[in-house]
């Protein structure tokens, strides 16, 4: 490799087209220095006219789709005299606005594309400077020069599974990638996606990540996830005796209301008579619905048109109270997994929070309020002894290796409510509505996980402000 220095002017240096790195960043502390002392650090080149570079096959590209991209690489090899610069981006962008005309440059005269690429990612990695998204082109970008991970993994000094990651990532949208990237999304976001199972989940839940909305996002897509598993083992059971119906208009009069099924019912079995009787059954959001023919003793039992309205309101309420309840569920686990993930930072106050951990800890009756399901949650079953009671020894060791969060999950765990109920609600006779509950203690347990950086997603706001659409207004008319 050649090693002399070489005066070449500005205007004969070009950005590589393909340089992973695609924003420069903020180069005016760059640009004063270079003003002040000059180009301290050479750049490394390559001649455009390069052997590997079908000029010929350029056009055709460019013809066949004429697309910015492929606009940029048959101008950046149009014209053989120059250089395309491969180390030092940021220096040529800050020398141009510093007004210099040469730069000191290595000229690389034997450097394929292949190895442009794997220079530059591994120039701009060793100093953190690329993206989440930028390091996936460039690994995508090595892969498509026929590298395998293998190869790819030496060249670019990173680990197999590391690379494999970051490639997987271009799968989802490329633009809402982008987005979230800029967001602040970090790497541990992206591989909370893999738990779902379709692309157009990933895609939907990505719209979220880097904001307070992520993980309350993608709980609601793993519960979704779930109940669509639920109601297609369902669908299959009811299928295999029923016939389906586009609406109860498309059924014979005599059929009448068998049963319901949804994401909670978690199961459903075929009827003993289904061999004697016959079946039809409608989907809709709510779930499914079982019709079966009318029989003898099913005129003389025969329900009003009020007590049907009466029965559909019912529905409607009991339906309104499972979604609130659904994401009272979701919400609590938000506030579980930050208690879980949290790193709770050792300060001076560590002493006094383990003083506080031991007193509530050996204290029978503050022990036995507390709500032993979200400690185990927190610190795993090896909590309990024998006798299946809270481990006082093991808590305390807990405690001794952070107290503070420790401090904080007892606490936690005592203001709990164990249902996890943030509504309140109404009884109309029959049935419950869902109303904002003025006394919750809620909205002090969300005061005090602000206070160590907890933010709240849009749905536990409307849980705890009352716009949560399954809410109803107390003074309504039933």
């Amino acid at each position: 490799m050649n090693t002399n220095v070489t005066m070449i002017p500005v205007a004969q240096l070009h950005p590589h087209p393909d340089n992973p790195r695609k924003d420069l960043g903020d180069i005016t502390e760059l640009t004063a220095s270079i003003k002040a002392n000059g180009v301290l650090q050479n750049l490394t080149v390559v001649p455009r006219a390069n052997p590997d570079v079908n000029y010929e096959e350029l056009c055709r590209q460019y013809y066949a789709d004429p697309t910015e991209e492929n606009r940029t690489k048959l101008n950046q090899f149009r014209n053989t005299d120059g250089y395309t610069v491969i180390i030092g981006h940021r220096r040529l962008a800050a020398a141009k606005a510093a007004g210099l005309t040469e730069l000191p440059c290595i000229v690389v005269e034997d450097m394929t594309p292949e190895e442009q690429i794997s220079t530059m990612m591994t120039e701009n990695m060793q100093r953190s400077d690329l993206t989440v998204y930028e390091e996936a082109e460039g690994f995508q970008m090595m892969m498509d020069f026929g590298n395998s991970v293998e190869q790819v993994a030496d060249k670019a000094g990173f680990s197999e599974s590391t690379i494999r990651r970051r490639v997987k990532l271009l799968s989802l949208d490329r633009e809402e990638f982008k987005k979230s990237v800029k967001r602040g999304a970090t790497l541990a976001d992206f591989a909370l996606l893999d738990k779902l199972d379709t692309e157009e989940a990933k895609n939907e839940v990505l719209k979220s990540v880097g904001t307070n909305n992520f993980r309350a996002c993608l709980d609601r897509a793993l519960r979704e996830q779930k109940d669509r598993k639920t109601m297609n083992a369902i669908r299959e059971v009811v299928a295999s005796y029923a016939t389906k119906a586009d609406s109860k208009a498309d059924m014979p009069e005599n059929c009448l209301f068998y049963a319901s099924y949804g994401s909670w019912s978690g199961t459903a079995e075929a009827p003993v008579d289904a061999g004697e009787h016959a079946y039809w059954y409608t989907e809709s959001g709510y779930g499914i619905t079982v019709y079966r023919e009318r029989t003898e003793e099913d005129k003389s039992a025969e329900k009003t048109p009020e007590q049907l309205a009466r029965e559909a309101k019912i529905e409607e309420y009991r339906e309104k109270c499972r979604v609130i309840e659904e994401d009272e569920e979701s919400a609590y686990r938000l506030r579980l997994n930050y208690l879980k993930e949290y790193g709770f930072p050792k300060k001076a106050a560590e002493a006094v929070a383990f003083a506080a951990c031991r007193m509530m800890i050996l204290n029978p009756d503050a022990l036995g309020d507390m709500d032993e399901d979200t400690i185990e949650a927190v610190y795993g079953d090896g909590i309990y002894n024998d006798e299946h009671d809270l481990d006082t020894a093991v808590l305390l060791e807990n405690a001794q290796v952070n107290p503070m969060k420790m401090l904080v999950v007892l606490l936690f765990a005592l203001t709990e409510p164990v249902n996890h109920r943030m509504h309140d609600t109404e009884w109309l006779g029959g049935y419950y509505k869902c109303i904002k509950d003025d006394a919750s203690v809620y909205p002090g347990i969300y005061a005090a996980l602000d206070g160590i950086g907890y933010e709240m997603s849009d749905m536990e706001k409307s849980l705890l402000d009352g716009t949560h659409p399954s809410y109803e207004s107390a003074e309504e008319e039933s």
